[in-house]
């Protein structure tokens, strides 16, 4: 169905339309608690209950942060693996899809209409607002709206008192135009004015009416734009009604099948891309610095708060007692400690 493209009025000012149918804890870096939380694994800064402790070296001295007991060893069974992808298959393609759909939508190409319909270019000055040399060169210039677009532009004079009392402009408009057309293909102007005006004050009014069909050319960036000039010409004392239908087609035929890229949907669009990415993190466990710092890291064994610490002899780097058989900076001997080692030969505790 058709609908508004704008309008305006002498004492009113103008009113646009949409341009298309009428709508009648992540990533927080190194100083916060968990610098990596949406994964599955927790890893933190702060211990929490039933953490392990860990450490890798950085610039010869440990870093320590704490995560879940067996997350250094844990393997992901094919079920789970399973499981998890039957659920990322439910749940993450819709954001995917919905950014790609956004995406797409912010960046209008206009194509021209083409097919089978009324193509009669229409003004019908019932008021005698437009005079003879200014109707010819308006005709001249809807046809070349019309060749460039495949829109077909109608503009229509009428008397204040043909739609008064029966409602308001816009409604005679859009009553007018599914009249006069059987398709969505054409742009509708009318304009208003009583029949016998005041001469300090034309009471005038002017509405548009666009075909569904036309939305992709005529979008609400460029509706509002004739709006504006359509608008100001009728404002002007020395431009004729005529003269200001004029400049405003010239003007939008120009600029009708231009690309518009709406910028702010365009951002918006990355939006559920990003949600779809973190869950993917989430669910499939994937985060590269995590896992080398866990690669890299060893466990603590210890029963304090603070693991015990000594500083090598040969290059002076600070290790964690009953971690290492040998500096794990420089490799040298490093000096005997009290520990209990389990079957593989690995420091189980420190004894003192």
């Amino acid at each position: 169905m058709p609908h508004s493209s704008g309008g305006g009025s002498h004492g009113g000012g103008s009113h646009y339309s949409g341009g298309g149918h009428s709508s009648h804890g992540g990533y927080s870096g190194g100083g916060g608690d968990d610098f990596i939380s949406f994964t599955n694994t927790r890893i933190s800064r702060k211990p929490y209950r039933f953490c392990s402790t860990y450490c890798y070296y950085k610039n010869k001295r440990p870093v320590y942060f704490y995560a879940d007991f067996s997350a250094k060893d844990f393997k992901q069974s094919a079920g789970e693996l399973a499981l998890k992808i039957i659920i990322w298959l439910l749940v993450c393609p819709m954001f995917f899809i919905a950014s790609i759909w956004m995406f797409s939508g912010s960046i209008k190409t206009p194509k021209k209409l083409t097919g089978k319909y009324d193509t009669t270019i229409i003004i019908e000055d019932n008021i005698n607002v437009i005079s003879k040399s200014e109707e010819k060169e308006l005709k001249s210039v809807l046809k070349k709206f019309y060749k460039e677009t495949g829109i077909v532009p109608a503009v229509v004079t009428v008397n204040n008192e043909e739609w008064r009392n029966t409602g308001n402009l816009e409604g005679y408009a859009y009553k007018d135009y599914l009249d006069r057309f059987k398709d969505e293909k054409h742009w509708l102007i009318v304009y208003s004015e009583p029949e016998d005006p005041e001469p300090s004050f034309v009471d005038w009014y002017w509405e548009g009416m666009q075909g569904n069909d036309t939305d992709n050319i005529l979008t609400g960036k460029k509706t509002k734009a004739f709006t504006d000039d359509l608008q100001k010409g009728l404002l002007k004392e020395k431009t004729s009604v005529g003269k200001a239908l004029i400049d405003s087609f010239e003007e939008i035929t120009g600029k009708a099948m231009k690309t518009e890229v709406n910028v702010k949907l365009m951002i918006f669009s990355f939006i559920p891309a990003i949600i779809g990415v973190v869950l993917t993190i989430y669910f499939f466990d994937i985060h590269p610095i995590r896992k080398a710092m866990l690669k890299k890291a060893v466990r603590v064994s210890t029963n304090s708060t603070l693991p015990k610490e000594q500083t090598c002899r040969f290059c002076g780097g600070i290790y964690v007692v009953g971690c290492h058989l040998e500096c794990p900076h420089c490799g040298g001997a490093l000096e005997p400690h009290d520990y209990t080692v389990d079957a593989q030969g690995k420091v189980k505790e420190v004894l003192h």
